[in-house]
């Protein structure tokens, strides 16, 4: 009786091990593996526009038709009156540079989202 128990705990030993290797290496694979997808924070931008009829707090920001984030702020620049937008964008995203931002409906009647 007492061999099996001692078998038994091996065994519970031996498992607990594995599990616990596996555990480690599927951390270090997806920290380092470049398949990996690496959540970034969310960030923000701004866009400067000379109207944003359409546009509130809270509209969508559309990367290929994709909700990517919302309007966070839309204020007045004293310096030019120009337009100045928050863009909050949530989704783990890397944008170029010259990526530009513009105002477009949805379909005749609808929504205005700003597309990036």
């Amino acid at each position: 009786m007492k061999k099996k128990h001692n078998q038994a705990k091996k065994l519970h030993r031996f498992v607990g091990g594995g599990v616990l290797v596996l555990l480690f290496l599927f951390i270090i694979f997806s920290h380092f593996s470049p398949l990996s997808f690496h959540l970034q924070s969310p960030f923000f931008l701004q866009a400067r526009f000379s109207s944003v009829e359409g546009i509130s707090q809270g509209s969508k920001i559309l990367l290929a038709g994709v909700p990517v984030g919302e309007v966070a702020k839309i204020y007045i620049n004293p310096d030019d009156y120009s337009v100045l937008t928050r863009l909050h964008i949530l989704a783990p995203i890397e944008l170029p540079l010259d990526t530009s931002a513009s105002i477009v409906s949805e379909g005749m009647f609808g929504d205005k989202n700003i597309r990036l």
